[in-house]
């Protein structure tokens, strides 16, 4: 047949909340050909076949073209529906040399030509054109973009249009005379409000600096949280070997503090303190001394945005090296019984955020996890009797404490308060409490139950055999 309309489009239609079915009058191949649109206070989407909507079409599209669709919502009022066809733009009719010659393949071809162009024709049609003459020269920021009066789409010079003649309601006259942006905003009854108060006091708003960083802020301006209760890292890591006076530190993220509570955030941090170093990297005073445990921080310099290490015995109150203002404390090292400041080699240690453990290196001071306690202490079976246990290898921040015992084939009690039954009581059982014929090795977590200024936390344990031990594994810093 002949395609004797040029309208690809119907509709669009008006729902009214009860209205499902619509009919369209142009041809199309299958049902896949057909698009339906649906506008929704002018926002238009397309509608997905046998999920949104079905097809019905005409038997015979070459008598009766077209069929209906059926919404499988109905839609309320105020929504339309608008039908036309998304013929796509192949060519699949293959006529073959010397082969059969069907009058209808070469019409549903041609057919299908003049679909595809009729559909770009309809999309021309709601385009914006220049003149088939071109500008002549013009300036394209001289045009504007408007509708005229039957809606249809048009372009005019800037300087063809006479502003005299648009209607403006008071209000967007009085706006659009206005001079400057301070006046505007007076106008919109904004005052300064729509002007950005940045900084970083009260009431304001905190900006990045020109190499897109936050500035130092006052963290008691975070009324109602206390500070001190944020984390200060996130992806701690740092360890020593046992055989150098090295700490070697990675961090992702990390908050350091000034004495007045500013805070500055850095993220990304490799560091390292060596002990034998003094100032920035190394110790805030004196030299590596034996036996002793050291508080690692980050510090940082805001004059040079410089971010270093250092180690010190004081667990809060370093002496800082000069530019350096803030500071974050990491965790603790200790130093061995070595000879010389050089060979006072630090215990093996790895931290990860919040937890300590103690590493097991061959050929350096850390061969085994450090001894608590060796051979028969009280007596786990009767009593029981128990011996307490210290230890400077816990520190003063320690919140539990991770230890492995040995029991050497017989019974074995651990408890934190010394109050606990004898092994094996079902009425009081100690934190441990194990016996066996057998050599076996548990482990048991205990609360850090004095936590004062030095390193004294103690517990309480008992063995009953001669060879067994009590060994250190690690424990949960609380900073």
């Amino acid at each position: 047949m002949t395609i004797s309309s040029e309208n690809r489009v119907s509709g669009p239609y008006p729902c009214n909340g009860s209205q499902t079915v619509f009919a369209f009058n142009f041809k199309v191949f299958k049902k896949a050909d057909v698009r339906v649109v649906r506008a929704i206070d002018g926002v238009e989407t397309d509608l997905v076949l046998d999920t949104d909507f079905t097809v019905t079409l005409n038997a015979d599209q070459d008598v009766s073209p077209g069929g209906s669709i059926t919404t499988l919502t109905a839609y309320a009022t105020g929504v339309t529906v608008t039908i036309t066809s998304q013929v796509a733009y192949t060519q699949p009719t293959d006529m073959k040399l010397a082969g059969g010659y069907y009058l209808s393949a070469i019409n549903d071809a041609l057919d299908r030509l003049a679909m595809q162009v009729l559909q770009l024709k309809s999309a021309m049609d709601r385009a914006v054109t220049l003149p088939i003459s071109g500008l002549g020269g013009l300036d394209p920021t001289s045009l504007v973009f408007g509708v005229d009066g039957s809606g249809e789409p048009i372009l005019r010079l800037v300087s063809d249009i006479n502003l005299d003649t648009l209607t403006l309601t008071p209000f967007a006259a009085t706006l659009l005379d206005d001079a400057n942006a301070a006046t505007a905003r007076s106008t919109l009854g904004l005052g300064t409000a729509a002007t950005a108060n940045v900084g970083t006091g009260a009431n304001q708003l905190v900006q990045l600096d020109g190499s897109g960083k936050l500035p130092a802020l006052d963290a008691s301006q975070l009324v109602g949280i206390e500070t001190q209760s944020l984390a200060d890292y996130i992806g701690l890591r740092f360890y020593t070997t046992g055989s150098d006076t090295g700490v070697y530190i990675y961090i992702d993220q990390l908050l350091l503090r000034d004495t007045s509570g500013n805070v500055v955030l850095k993220q990304n941090l490799t560091l390292g303190v060596d002990l034998t170093a003094l100032g920035v990297n190394g110790l805030d005073s004196g030299s590596n001394t034996a036996n002793t445990n050291y508080m690692v921080y980050a510090i940082y310099n805001p004059t040079t945005d410089t971010v270093a290490a250092l180690a010190s015995t004081n667990s809060s109150n370093p002496i800082m090296p000069s530019g350096y203002t803030y500071k974050s404390r990491l965790g603790w090292v200790r130093s061995s019984s070595g000879a010389s400041p050089a060979a006072r080699y630090l215990y093996a240690i790895f931290k990860i955020n919040r937890d300590v453990f103690f590493r097991v290196v061959a050929g350096t001071i850390s061969a085994a996890l450090p001894k608590l306690s060796s051979g028969t202490q009280g007596n786990p079976t009767t009593g029981p009797t128990f011996v307490p246990i210290t230890s400077v290898m816990i520190p003063e921040t320690a919140a539990e404490v991770e230890f492995l015992a040995y029991n050497g084939g017989g019974a074995i009690l651990m408890s934190t308060e010394g109050a606990g039954g004898v092994v094996n009581s079902t009425t009081n059982p100690s934190e441990l409490s194990f016996t066996s014929t057998n050599t076996e090795c548990r482990s048991v977590v205990l609360p850090n139950r004095v936590i004062p200024a030095g390193f004294s936390g103690q517990w309480y344990y008992a063995a009953s055999s001669a060879t067994a031990g009590l060994y250190l594994k690690g424990y949960r810093d609380s900073i």
